[in-house]
């Protein structure tokens, strides 16, 4: 059986899967409202998919709604519908290989964000592009913990190149 999501109306100022001023905190204990929490683990797994297969740009989204499958709140089923409205706005966009023939090799780019998770852990992304489109991507939580801005990156590096 596959899940229907019912969207009657998309806002049209939504245009970044997620806001960057939003802080989406961690719930303790177990969930006491399972409605709630099988919609939110419906509508991330739908954004999970679209990510893992064709979107890289909601894959730093999808992993931050992933981290609160066990205890969703309001707030988190309001950002992971935003991720929703982007992709339903931003449905038009997507990977184009030989487009620009002035980038037609082969490169990787990687990034970290240094000490913005719980436990002080940075966040890693990367993607690599062959033929002017990405064709692998990643964003993570760094499975440790930097001492630095310089340490995190080059642990961002080392996972791209793992």
């Amino acid at each position: 059986m596959r899940a229907k999501l019912k969207i009657d109306t998309v806002p049209a100022w939504v245009k970044t899967p997620m806001d960057p001023e939003l802080e989406l905190v961690r719930e303790e204990g177990e969930c006491k409202d399972k409605q709630l929490q099988r919609r939110y683990r419906t509508v991330v797994g739908m954004v999970l998919h679209v990510a893992v297969c064709a979107r890289p740009d909601v894959a730093a989204a999808a992993r931050a709604l992933s981290s609160h499958l066990q205890h969703p709140t309001q707030l988190h089923l309001d950002a992971a519908m935003r991720a929703v409205f982007y992709l339903v706005n931003t449905k038009t966009l997507a990977l184009t290989y030989g487009r620009y023939p002035e980038e037609a090799g082969f490169y990787g780019t990687a990034d970290a964000a240094h000490n913005t998770e719980a436990g002080s852990k940075g966040v890693t992304g990367w993607a690599f592009h062959l033929a002017g489109a990405a064709v692998a991507w990643k964003s993570r939580v760094q499975p440790l913990v930097a001492l630095s801005s310089t340490e995190a990156e080059i642990i961002a590096v080392d996972d791209a190149a793992r």
